[in-house]
């Protein structure tokens, strides 16, 4: 927050991916969120159901807290981390202590602001997990991070937007509000969220929304968000193939 005013003023351009591309950053940041993240998974989880889930993606997913929560759950889950490189490398070294289940959460290198193909199959699947991530990169990022989630998930399947949020009105909740102010100081070009406007981009995208949810009272929120399969924009390469 020291850092807030020279970013508001253009005196200074700070960016996730340059932070994190110093390994003892990423891994320094990566391993204080790890153990707040298991307890908030835990209590993801048990608002949103795993049954019949076989395939997760956990987009942005830091240290794979909420990847290791999910297998820990399901025995038959496998999950896929897409992150930074440097903080794959302390994702990796900080899910082994889940035992046998962290063999079922693999990382692969993705810098979610950058609308390149994810290093998955299409429709590949069942579930796709986005938490923290959404209020960290710049708005213009959002519709194709959210058109790459569609891509990448099977006819039914769904997608999970985790976040600090304030209402639809903006006139609270203040540690919502507090929170990310202090994400502009690393994205001032990113979108301060709410609940209808993170559901319109979805929607956009090409989903319908199915439930919105308070999840860490008076901060964060989540939008569980699914397709049936069809769609009627004719220009939508995922439903045409």
């Amino acid at each position: 927050m020291g850092q807030l005013l020279p970013v508001l003023k253009g005196e200074e351009t700070l960016n996730y991916s340059g932070w994190f591309s110093d390994p003892e950053v990423a891994a320094s940041y990566t391993m204080a969120q790890h153990n707040g993240s298991l307890a908030t998974a835990k209590a993801l989880f048990r608002r949103v159901s795993l049954d019949h889930v076989q395939r997760m993606l956990d987009v942005g997913g830091g240290s794979g807290a909420f990847s290791v929560t999910a297998v820990q759950r399901v025995p038959s889950l496998f999950a896929t981390v897409l992150e930074l490189p440097a903080v794959c490398a302390e994702g990796r070294r900080l899910t082994a202590a889940a035992g046998p289940a962290a063999a079922r959460v693999e990382f692969r290198a993705l810098d979610a602001t950058e609308p390149t193909r994810w290093p998955v199959e299409e429709a590949s699947q069942d579930l796709v997990l986005m938490s923290y991530l959404c209020g960290s990169i710049p708005e213009e990022a959002l519709l194709p991070l959210y058109r790459n989630a569609f891509g990448a998930l099977r006819p039914g399947g769904r997608l999970v937007v985790h976040d600090f949020m304030v209402e639809d009105s903006k006139d609270g909740p203040a540690l919502g509000a507090y929170w990310a102010l202090q994400h502009v100081t690393v994205n001032p070009q990113g979108l301060g969220l709410t609940p209808s406007g993170v559901a319109e981009r979805l929607a956009a995208a090409g989903f319908e929304v199915l439930e919105q949810s308070d999840l860490i009272a008076r901060m964060t929120k989540a939008d569980g968000m699914g397709w049936d399969g069809s769609t009627d924009d004719p220009d939508c390469d995922r439903c045409m193939g």
